[in-house]
């Protein structure tokens, strides 16, 4: 098994609106609301990344106010994070043919996401991706699509590293950014004294880094 990790990055964005510290956070169609996170690409900088997460995810371009932390995450036996992208193959060998596309989560898989294996063979996982409703507890499974990937394109660690942020430019209290291709985000600010509800897992992080945001004044210009 591969030694090496998936590196991924989140960004809290704030800003200071009549002495009040606010976060941006955003509405996913379907996973739910979130703060602006991604995997680090082959080559790319911590910062680089974080900043190219938050133009991707919001439409304007930000600034790093400093670091916040980092940790490694090591996946439980049956989870796998994906180092690079790949299709999907129907036998576990490099000839076979992809898997029927499903039209939404298609035939491959992509650097930086978590799959479940089901089983393996050789140097090969079956492993399949899966695509839920985070919205309702307990999440609930939309769809799903298994196929083979080499086993050395995957590892069992994540590495995060987190960023407090501000953004360069004045913005609305709500916005609408298309992102990712195929979704439309749903922007708005949020006070952090009213402790913000995010999705499972990022709600942990805001938590962890919540006294901090808090503690810290920024001056992005528009006070």
């Amino acid at each position: 098994m591969t030694q090496e990790m998936v590196e991924k990055v989140t960004a809290f964005i704030t800003r200071e609106r009549q002495e009040c510290k606010e976060l941006l956070v955003f509405e996913h169609a379907l996973s739910g609301v979130q703060v602006p996170a991604g995997t680090v690409e082959t080559g790319e900088e911590f910062a680089e990344a974080v900043t190219r997460e938050v133009w991707e995810e919001t439409g304007y371009q930000g600034q790093i106010v400093r670091l916040l932390g980092e940790e490694r995450q090591d996946l439980p036996d049956s989870q796998w994070a994906v180092l690079a992208s790949a299709p999907l193959r129907e036998l576990p060998k490099l000839d076979a043919v992809p898997v029927a596309r499903d039209e939404v989560l298609g035939n491959s898989v992509r650097r930086g996401l978590v799959v479940r294996s089901e089983r393996e063979e050789g140097d090969w996982l079956y492993i399949v991706l899966e695509d839920y409703n985070l919205e309702v507890e307990p999440p609930r499974m939309l769809r799903s699509i298994g196929g083979w990937i080499p086993r050395v394109l995957v590892s069992r660690s994540i590495h995060r590293t987190y960023f407090e942020m501000c953004l360069l430019d004045e913005t609305p209290q709500r916005w609408e950014h298309f992102a990712e291709g195929r979704y439309t985000f749903h922007l708005y600010w949020q006070s952090l004294e009213a402790h913000p509800r995010l999705v499972n897992g990022q709600q942990q992080w805001l938590e962890r880094f919540h006294e901090a945001l808090m503690s810290s004044p920024i001056d992005d210009g528009f006070r």
